[in-house]
């Protein structure tokens, strides 16, 4: 848990929430974020915000995903067949019509 007090903007979530919240490691999902899907698999990395916070011991960089980057990066491990647990479909993006519902 982050030892700051720092409040994120409406609507966005830490990483380590969203990744708990879908039974993906937030390792894994800082990963994904910083180096893409394993050694040369994927080029394509995920996007996220990045908050320096002031901490008892120094700095500390704190991911969080908009509303915009959870989408994308459900629509991401969809994509590569990357197995979580969901709480509700999300509607598939128009960029993503080459998925099924099934």
């Amino acid at each position: 848990m982050p030892r700051s007090q720092y409040a994120l903007p409406p609507d966005c979530v830490s990483i380590t929430n969203f990744a708990h919240q879908y039974g993906i490691r937030p390792a894994t999902l800082k990963s994904h974020i910083l180096v893409g899907l394993g050694k040369d698999q994927v080029k394509e990395r995920l996007a996220a915000e990045v908050h320096n916070v002031r901490t008892q011991t120094g700095w500390e960089q704190q991911y969080y995903l908009t509303p915009e980057q959870q989408h994308q990066t459900l629509n991401f491990w969809r994509r590569y067949g990357i197995a979580f647990i969901g709480v509700l479909p999300i509607p598939l993006q128009v960029e993503d019509r080459h998925f099924s519902r099934e």
